[in-house]
């Protein structure tokens, strides 16, 4: 906030960072077909890191072939103190993350 009073008041903003952080915002897999299973949002909110996230989908919902490259499930968005940490927390989600659809009739 600081930063940001500074630079309407028209001075340069100190932007020392008090502590390493690195965010990352991940795109849930998407797969067609009737969702009969899919992880509850609640459970990936749990996991380290993830801080934010929102479900696109339902069990239940019919999900059309998608060509678009940013078609998701929905997406979480995960802090650690380095780049390497947070794409170690993606990895996790992922691995923890299941999307179980049945063929359309």
């Amino acid at each position: 906030m600081a930063a940001t009073l500074d630079t309407y008041l028209g001075r340069v903003p100190s932007l020392e960072y008090s502590t390493p952080r690195c965010a990352g915002d991940l795109l849930l897999p998407y797969k067609a077909g009737r969702v009969v299973k899919v992880t509850p949002l609640e459970t990936l909110l749990s996991m380290p890191g993830v801080v934010h996230g929102r479900m696109n989908i339902a069990i239940g919902d019919d999900l059309p072939d998608q060509r678009a490259s940013h078609a998701s499930a929905g997406y979480v968005q995960i802090v650690g103190p380095s780049r390497q940490i947070v794409e170690d927390r993606m990895n996790g989600v992922l691995d923890a993350f299941e999307l179980v659809t049945e063929e359309l009739s």
